[in-house]
């Protein structure tokens, strides 16, 4: 089985959320989806440079787990 993780949080943190238009929402959820909206291509690791410059704001960290390396390499969703 191949499956990986992504969460903005180590395991000691606590990930954050804000009110974005009007709505509480987390915020790498929030910036996950734009991200990908933009480009649908992006992979887990290509994700990780520009999601950073947007949880670093929040104090956050893009953590990136899998269960083999290579999936890692394809796109989020296909």
């Amino acid at each position: 089985t191949k499956i990986f993780s992504l969460s903005a949080a180590r395991d000691a943190q606590t990930a954050k959320q804000t009110s974005v238009g009007g709505k509480d929402q987390g915020i790498f959820t929030f910036y996950f989806l734009k991200l990908l909206s933009q480009d649908p291509s992006l992979t887990p690791i290509t994700m990780e440079a520009q999601i950073n410059q947007y949880l670093k704001k929040f104090d956050q960290t893009y953590m990136c787990s899998s269960t083999s390396p290579d999936v890692l390499n394809k796109p989020c969703f296909s």
